[in-house]
């Protein structure tokens, strides 16, 4: 907050609200690239606060034209860029006097909403080395440079936003300012992520609170910190106790709106059941477990159990807490081709994305109820019983879940606008589960800390309907515990 020069104050000294003047922010025009309109489809908003403008140029509008058709997310996110522009256009039609996107739109959000068409026959060699006619993206820079011209105060910033790097890169180049969209970057470096437990050494082992926890199922809070002092933990959070030689003693959920730390069992390993196999799982297996939390993220490498332990766990409550597994998946395309080019019918199509889930159920299957078993292909007899159904994200939107426990998968893929999407479709009685691994990012316009799976770890943590586990232990073959470190 800023004060005026004839600021005043009352007789205690304290400045009076009707005196103070708030000093605006600077103005900034925006240039969005295809990129960052896929990447949030309400940036326009996001960007577009009092008193600044945004550029879509007429190439980007192009190509997100281009994009609509698409059976993938890609096409989900540039049909609602389409939508909001024609909501933004709807109500400039409207105005007194008539505006256009070529004149500027208000924005919801109190800026100016521009579609910028430039004849660059007319700008020959407007910046040398490139092609605005030949090139969206030299267009956009280009489109930059020009508006940089056309505003008269020098100190108004003019900003290129892209998630394209090398985009970013070639603005530096030529002196174009340009930055990533980072409206949605919770995190700067994934060492910053939460990671949904807490190792938590016993100082006080004269107050042996952990046959006691097993015992009686949880404990209040004052009587573990008595054990373990005084500790700052997030709603949910799993908690492992260590004793004086480093090794886990107990295993506790954090149920911080109750003040207690319900007790976890710990894995044992049974070749007649499935079910955890560590105590990292044992945690994992509880939040999926729990009635009271609605919301559960997963993340760890390939190979951590990740999609085995959310399946079980969904298995083991079909019928009695839910009538169905949904498992929806992004879709990745295979050799260049989208989901469209593929073969078949939509489940034909799809199929190819359905054998990493399916390939669970090859263990799964022995923890069934009779009628679910199927000879032949893993998780046949539940797709028949209609209890598994497995869909692309991208069919996800306008849906509402009722009674079911939904498993999205690689959802590093997916960005924070189509995570917000999916978590939202949650109806009476349903849990999501969100599960990935960062470090291993597909989408070229996403990276390990601008991804939907982060976001979502990040602001939900510390609510009583959210728990996240960070799983480290690979359960694969030793081979593929080396090449998971060595590749």
């Amino acid at each position: 907050m800023v004060f005026s020069e004839h600021t005043h104050f009352d007789s205690e000294g304290r400045h009076t609200l009707s005196n103070v003047v708030v000093m605006p922010s600077r103005k900034k025009t925006y240039i969005i690239d295809t990129s960052t309109g896929i990447h949030d489809p309400n940036s326009m908003n996001v960007l577009g606060g009092v008193g600044n403008s945004v550029v879509y140029p007429f190439g980007v509008i192009r190509q997100l034209d281009e994009k609509k058709t698409r059976q993938d997310l890609v096409g989900w996110s540039a049909r609602e860029v389409s939508r909001k522009l024609k909501e933004a256009r709807g109500v400039g039609l409207k105005m007194t006097p008539r505006l256009t996107l070529k004149d500027g739109v208000p924005l919801s959000s109190g800026g100016l909403l521009y579609v910028n068409h430039t004849d660059w026959s007319q700008h020959q060699n407007f910046i040398t080395g490139l092609n605005p006619i030949a090139s969206v993206d030299d267009e956009i820079i280009c489109t930059a440079r020009l508006w940089r011209e056309k505003i008269a105060d020098s100190n108004q910033p003019v900003i290129v936003v892209s998630q394209d790097t090398n985009i970013l890169l070639e603005c530096d180049a030529l002196g174009v300012e340009a930055e990533d969209y980072g409206h949605d970057k919770t995190i700067t470096s994934l060492s910053q992520l939460y990671r949904g437990y807490a190792e938590i050494k016993i100082i006080y082992p004269e107050f042996d609170f952990c046959t006691e926890l097993y015992t009686k199922k949880s404990l209040p809070e004052d009587v573990v910190f008595k054990a373990i002092g005084e500790q700052e933990l997030l709603a949910n959070q799993c908690c492992f106790f260590l004793g004086e030689n480093g090794q886990t003693r107990a295993l506790a959920i954090y149920k911080k709106s109750k003040k207690l730390f319900r007790a976890v069992n710990r894995a044992k390993k049974s070749e007649k059941s499935i079910g955890p196999l560590d105590d990292e799982q044992a945690l994992l297996w509880d939040l999926l477990k729990d009635p009271e939390i609605a919301i559960v993220t997963i993340d760890g490498e390939a190979g951590t159990g990740k999609t085995f332990v959310s399946m079980a766990a969904g298995c083991e409550q079909l019928d009695n807490t839910y009538q169905q597994l949904l498992v929806l998946r992004p879709i990745i395309e295979v050799g260049g081709k989208e989901i469209g080019f593929l073969p078949g019918d939509l489940d034909e199509k799809f199929q190819p994305w359905t054998e990493a889930i399916l390939d669970n159920f090859e263990l799964i299957e022995i923890n069934l109820p009779q009628q679910y078993r199927a000879i032949g292909e893993p998780g046949q007899g539940l797709i028949k019983a209609n209890k598994l159904k497995m869909s692309p994200i991208v069919h996800a939107r306008g849906r509402s879940f009722h009674h079911k426990f939904v498993y999205t998968d690689e959802t590093q893929n997916l960005t924070p606008s189509v995570v917000k999407t999916i978590a939202t479709r949650a109806a009476t009685g349903t849990k999501m589960i969100f599960a990935g691994d960062p470090e291993q990012i597909d989408d070229p316009y996403l990276h390990s800390c601008s991804n939907g799976l982060v976001y979502m770890i990040q602001r939900l943590k510390d609510h009583d309907f959210f728990g996240h586990m960070h799983l480290r232990n690979c359960k694969r073959q030793e081979s593929t515990k080396q090449a998971a470190k060595l590749l």
